[in-house]
């Protein structure tokens, strides 16, 4: 699985996005899940079901809440145990740099 498009905008403590996770390997995947993690730590792990080989799926999230509102830095992994095999396991994570409020 990789990510492919992301957006994040962040109000005070809560965090709206949106996230494509496609699948370009050779298997479908049964069931994955996209894990937010802040300073290290996991904060929400949301399931995504299972993607058949050559398609993707989007998610829309609004008011996940968030540790602190100082938040900046906030990463996203599909797979996050790695219980897919994949050709490519660099394409799992995606981070994006929000305005602290």
């Amino acid at each position: 699985a990789s990510i492919g498009e992301l957006t994040a905008t962040k109000n005070g403590r809560y965090l709206d996005f949106n996230i494509s996770v496609l699948n370009n390997g050779l298997v479908a995947i049964d069931d994955i899940n996209l894990a937010i993690v802040v300073d290290g730590k996991t904060v929400k792990v949301m399931e995504m079901g299972g993607i058949d080989i050559g398609y993707g799926r989007n998610l829309r999230a609004t008011n996940v809440k968030l540790p602190s509102s100082r938040v900046e830095k906030i990463s996203f992994f599909v797979d996050m145990e790695n219980s897919v095999e994949e050709l490519k396991e660099d394409n799992n994570v995606a981070e994006v740099t929000v305005s602290a409020q």
